[in-house]
């Protein structure tokens, strides 16, 4: 029984390491392709929502030195208004902003969030 859980280990931990060094020699070629086109292309700010800001936190440094990160404010802005039943209905549009360093909006983006305010006047 000694014997052969000593082979077992020993196929085992060969098996592991030649699916480790393929597994790294793929991972090698797949990283040193660039297209020309991505090579050229200057890097444009990546525009990111709020939710996964946090995400953004536990990135390396190394991966966002080329391209600045803009996290989304998320803001909700006056969508409609009407009369329903004697009462006031406002639906306001939650959208993810967009801003600069210099505080300009560079895009809106609506998302599906709604919010309704009823009242009477």
């Amino acid at each position: 029984m000694k014997q052969f859980l000593i082979c077992a280990a020993v196929i085992l931990s060969v098996g592991a390491v030649l699916l480790l060094n393929g597994l790294v020699d793929n991972v090698q070629e797949v990283n040193s392709y660039v297209p020309e086109e991505a090579a050229e292309t200057p890097a444009e700010p990546v525009l990111m929502p709020a939710d996964l800001e946090a995400l953004a936190d536990g990135r390396d440094s190394a991966e966002l030195t080329d391209a600045e990160v803009l996290p989304a404010d998320l803001e909700y802005v006056f969508d409609a208004k009407f009369e329903e039943d004697g009462h006031i209905v406002e639906i306001y549009r939650e959208f993810e902003i967009y801003r600069d360093a210099e505080g300009n909006v560079i895009k809106e983006v609506p998302t599906s969030n709604f919010e309704y305010i009823k009242y009477q006047e």
